[in-house]
């Protein structure tokens, strides 16, 4: 739970803050509890009934349930008594390889033209052989509400290398062709929204050895996580990575490229509007 980088707080819709991990720059603002925050609850009130507990009884770094301790409570993206499950019925296990497959996902209620109060969530686990790393790719957004936060719906993708964070939350057009290299050999992936049905394209392989967010591209499978439905298409164009930021717009209208002022700022949400992009 945190401000959004902009919000209401902003008055000229510059960023009030940025994020040092720029990626995560659309999560602040979420209205979710996040891992962190109930972890640090319960040691701050010294929930330690289950002290008698191995250091390792949950899996994936989550902590025992003070009010059950036969029971975990898990980092986002894991379930299950011991948080070694995909939680959730929708959704499913997917196996990376070494071309692109495509994930398209729809999530959402039907027959609804506003937000609702509960949202329909979906889970999915991409999974590599062990020591492989999975690149994942946002391919397509489409019917979503963009907001700090990605408080009403959107992706969340988890790379990272401390299993307790809360994953990259991205719920923008904008953010198409954000490609990510995960630390392990499974990345959890969450879509959610609590308006209408939100469609999510995403694409995921295998990362290639020697490469970071470029390679050989092939026919891809769609999956629809409704229907169950199967296409086989070609991959749309990796984007480059010195890319402008989603809230580069909002920086430019008061402070444009030719004001000696923001420079830091600029060059990392701006870079390539105004000429810094780095060989």
């Amino acid at each position: 739970m945190h401000y959004g980088p902009t919000g209401s707080v902003s008055r000229n819709g510059l960023p009030v803050m940025v994020t040092k991990d720029l990626d995560y720059m659309q999560t602040l603002g979420s209205p979710f509890i996040s891992f962190y925050e109930t972890l640090m609850m319960n040691k701050h009130y010294g929930c330690n009934q289950c002290s008698h507990k191995p250091p390792n009884y949950c899996a994936n770094d989550g902590f025992p349930n003070p009010n059950n301790c036969n029971k975990c409570i898990c980092p986002s993206g894991y379930g299950g008594p011991l948080c070694d499950e995909k939680p959730g019925k929708c959704g499913g296990k997917l196996k990376a390889e070494r071309d692109f497959q495509q994930l398209v996902d729809i999530v959402g209620h039907k027959n609804t033209y506003q937000t609702t109060e509960d949202f329909e969530v979906c889970y999915y686990w991409i999974e590599a052989p062990p020591g492989q790393k999975i690149q994942v790719r946002l391919d397509g957004y489409k019917n979503g509400i963009s907001t700090d936060g990605c408080r009403h719906g959107g992706v969340e993708i988890k790379t990272g290398k401390d299993k307790r964070h809360t994953g990259y939350r991205f719920c923008s057009k904008e953010n198409i062709g954000k490609t990510l290299n995960s630390s392990y050999d499974m990345v959890p992936i969450t879509t959610y929204s609590d308006a209408w049905p939100v469609t999510i394209t995403l694409s995921y392989r295998i990362v290639p050895s020697g490469t970071v967010n470029s390679g050989r591209q092939s026919k891809t499978t769609a999956t629809n996580s409704r229907n169950g439905t199967i296409t086989t298409r070609p991959p749309p164009p990796t984007k480059t990575r010195c890319e402008d930021r989603p809230i580069c717009k909002a920086l430019l209208r008061s402070t444009p490229c030719r004001v000696n002022k923001n420079q830091t700022v600029k060059e990392k949400l701006c870079p390539r509007s105004c000429g810094m992009c780095r060989p």
